[in-house]
């Protein structure tokens, strides 16, 4: 059998050339095979996100579509910024649901790891609208399970709190992060999507689903100075120069003493 790194490796290649920004943004992850996760995940390493496999979850996949899927899967989860995040909803199963809700619309149906795939159609009750973002489904589900509107959501919820890690269990180590520390992950992200978008500048276009947020990303605002507060500074602790005619010979030892010298 194929080692495993290997075998993502080709899977990379593939997705390089159907979709070369995830492509290329999964060929700058660290990869490790653990089984610390059920299926796939995206946990810390420093400043950096690494991609953990379980190697037997992987192994049972039957095509190359549906591996392509799992990966894309967790690349989405980290270009959408579901991560650093999550501390913002107070639910944290909850929001892995919804998170899971948001991307997996971003992938067709024969690259869905698992028939068990999470998408608005999950819950027909709900009537859940389509690419509405996680944090509308975030509140569209807290509200179902505040009304018992969904009993398959309950039953989904009731689920992952008994087993007590929620859909994606590395996420947590997200949890302890300093403010400091986040804005250092989000600081390498985003130069890592720059190096990405520049590397597959010429292999294919940029995701739709994450335009708006690669425009905002590039987008070179003018640097400004605020000179009026500058020369309110300069002028308020300016000196004032008094001088005086005077026949006395300039004293080179005290050149402070000097008649003539700045008072502030």
């Amino acid at each position: 059998m194929q080692n495993i790194h290997d075998e993502i490796s080709r899977i990379g290649k593939q997705l390089m050339l159907s979709e070369p920004f995830y492509g290329v943004f999964l060929s700058t992850l660290n990869k490790t095979i653990g089984n610390d996760v059920p299926t796939a995940g995206v946990c810390k390493q420093g400043i950096n996100y690494k991609l953990v496999v379980n190697e037997e979850f992987w192994n049972s996949l039957s095509t190359d579509k549906k591996k392509i899927g799992l990966l894309k899967h967790e690349l989405l989860h980290i270009c959408f910024h579901h991560l650093v995040e999550r501390e913002s909803y107070p639910d944290h199963a909850l929001h892995n649901i919804a998170a899971d809700v948001e991307i997996n619309q971003y992938l067709t149906p024969d690259y869905y790891p698992t028939p068990e795939i999470l998408l608005p159609s999950s819950f027909p009750e709900l009537k859940l609208p389509l690419k509405a973002g996680a944090r509308e489904y975030y509140r569209l589900l807290q509200k179902a399970l505040d009304e018992g509107s969904s009993p398959h959501l309950q039953n989904l919820m009731d689920c992952l709190r008994e087993e007590g890690q929620g859909l994606h269990p590395t996420w947590k180590e997200f949890d302890e992060l300093s403010d400091a520390e986040k804005k250092l992950v989000e600081a390498q992200l985003k130069h890592q999507i720059k190096q990405v978008l520049e590397s597959s500048k010429d292999m294919g276009f940029i995701p739709s689903e994450l335009k708006s947020y690669i425009d905002e990303l590039l987008e070179e605002t003018p640097p400004s100075y605020d000179w009026k507060s500058y020369f309110r500074r300069f002028f308020g602790s300016s000196s004032k120069v008094y001088t005086k005619k005077t026949r006395r010979k300039y004293n080179k030892r005290f050149p402070s003493n000097q008649i003539g010298r700045a008072h502030v």
